[in-house]
């Protein structure tokens, strides 16, 4: 909703939103990512895994996401700061198709290992960013996505 103005509410507009962006956008990454983990690596996140150079707008993302989203906050403008917070989840998204990880894993490609370290954790980010906002979704999304091991991927939205 805008912080000035008029806007169309209604309980309908609320739900379809929340279906697109909460499970569609973030449940979709989220699931993708950690599946990926755990059919390519036994469900443990890549540690050490230097980002590969195809990363660098997601990884911009990420290191933007955070200010942009308190400078949001302090004016109250929270429409603002979800628009931060959904460039980092729309960037992922887009990363996941260019870096084709499932490419990577047939390949034996060394890259794999950076591309999930680099996924896992945007999600860990989205995550964080995302208590204010949900929190009871935001800890779904952290359970889903902390520590080394992942625990057995399951749907956090639906």
């Amino acid at each position: 909703m805008p912080r000035i103005g008029d806007a169309d509410f209604t309980e309908e507009r609320l739900r379809t939103r929340a279906a697109e962006d909460l499970a569609g956008g973030v449940g979709n990454l989220v699931h993708r990512v950690t599946t990926m983990v755990h059919r390519f690596r036994g469900g443990v996140v890549p540690v050490g895994a230097e980002a590969p150079d195809d990363a660098k707008a997601l990884l911009a993302a990420m290191a933007e996401a955070p200010d942009a989203l308190d400078a949001a906050l302090y004016a109250f403008d929270f429409r603002a700061a979800l628009a931060a917070l959904w460039t980092v989840v729309t960037e992922a998204n887009r990363y996941v198709e260019r870096a084709a990880p499932w490419a990577l894993a047939k390949a034996g490609d060394l890259r794999l290992d950076g591309v999930l370290a680099v996924l896992v954790d945007a999600c860990r980010l989205v995550a964080a960013e995302l208590e204010p906002f949900v929190p009871d979704a935001s800890a779904r999304l952290r359970a889903a996505t902390s520590g080394r091991l992942l625990p057995v991927p399951e749907k956090v939205f639906g």
